[in-house]
């Protein structure tokens, strides 16, 4: 190739990439359904009390099953390492159960606490 072919496909080049930025320029602002968009509110509550109560009641309903899952898993974990005769991991499994059962008890109680404060005071409040 030549030096002047060189030089027309290089310009080749920047005028098709200025094509492509002038059309998707002229879509993006010429054509109204592009720049429309509708956004959906995903908090369904009325009031704050309301939206609190439902993130707490989403919290517990994500972490029981996570911690049922994690109870089958360290739960294996101990039948192995109690049949394998390590004590120091059936230790070590027997607290990490117990950790995760404080824990969904601490979200558990917390969630349900969260929503005997927001009916009281929205009771005691006539709101």
């Amino acid at each position: 190739m030549s030096i002047v072919s060189k030089q027309h496909l290089q310009l080749g080049k920047s005028r098709l990439l200025s094509a492509a930025i002038f059309v998707i320029l002229g879509v993006a602002l010429f054509v109204p359904e592009v720049l429309a968009v509708t956004i959906i509110n995903p908090v369904t509550a009325d009031d704050f009390g309301t939206m609190i109560k439902n993130i707490a009641a989403g919290i517990r309903m994500v972490a029981v099953p996570f911690a049922v899952v994690a109870i089958i898993f360290v739960g294996f974990k101990l039948v192995a390492s109690s049949a394998a005769g390590k004590k120091e991991e059936v230790v070590k499994a027997k607290k990490i159960i117990w950790w995760v059962v404080i824990g969904t008890a601490i979200i558990v109680g917390g969630s349900y606490m969260v929503q005997a404060v927001i009916d009281s005071v929205k009771e005691i409040s006539g709101y």
